[in-house]
């Protein structure tokens, strides 16, 4: 059971290993493309308004003018204008993995709701943390969904969000590794997460993308 144990720890590591080094590789591409295209990577400021942010191509890294392109520039600048901090990873473990979207929702819902509760208290859902969840199906864990996840802590710091999602893994019985928290270095990050957005010059399908007020059905702020 032991040598079971050993294996499945070693499978889960590798795998967000694997996973951190193609985000960085994206990252990276993407941040090459736009030096290429002579734009700077500067995060869009909350003081900018939404004609400032189209006005100025060289905050956004796409510059087509197809569909696709259209379209991921305006969600890009729909989710830069929350100004996120921090960049969430949720895997779930294998048991729980499944290559139903409203199945693993379902997961992220009570995992993201218990973290709201050990970091805002039990009336959080008046006042709680928004986000943008992207949903994500890999081929490697056998088309199962993982999900990343952005948003602003406002007045909260690193530690108190990572201590809270550790109180939450623990207390629904989750390994600490289903959760990787990390500080958004780059806007660049959200063309990583618009990846598997479907987007055609006939039609585009967002249930990838999940606001968190829609998940908990609450308003949003």
């Amino acid at each position: 059971m032991k040598r079971i144990t050993k294996k499945l720890l070693q499978y889960i590591l590798s795998n967000r290993q694997q996973q951190i080094k193609h985000r960085q590789q994206l990252i990276w591409q993407h941040s090459r493309k736009s030096h290429v295209h002579g734009q700077q990577d500067k995060p869009i400021s909350s003081n900018d308004s939404s004609d400032s942010a189209n006005t100025h191509p060289k905050k956004v890294y796409h510059q087509g003018n197809s569909k696709y392109d259209i379209t991921r520039r305006e969600l890009y600048n729909w989710i830069v204008a929350s100004e996120p901090t921090h960049f969430l990873t949720v895997q779930f473990p294998m048991n729980m993995r499944s290559p139903s979207l409203d199945a693993s929702k379902n997961n992220l819902r009570k995992l993201m709701a218990r973290f709201e509760q050990c970091l805002i208290g039990s009336r959080w859902a008046k006042s709680h943390l928004p986000f943008y969840a992207f949903a994500e199906i890999g081929s490697k864990n056998g088309y199962t969904y993982h999900f990343h996840i952005l948003f602003n802590v406002g007045k909260y710091n690193t530690e108190q969000i990572q201590n809270a999602l550790n109180k939450a893994c623990l207390q629904l019985s989750l390994p600490l590794d289903t959760i990787y928290l990390e500080k958004v270095e780059t806007y660049e990050i959200i063309y990583y997460c618009l990846k598997e957005v479907k987007i055609t010059n006939h039609s585009g399908c967002y249930d990838s993308i999940i606001l968190s007020s829609d998940l908990f059905n609450i308003s949003a702020k």
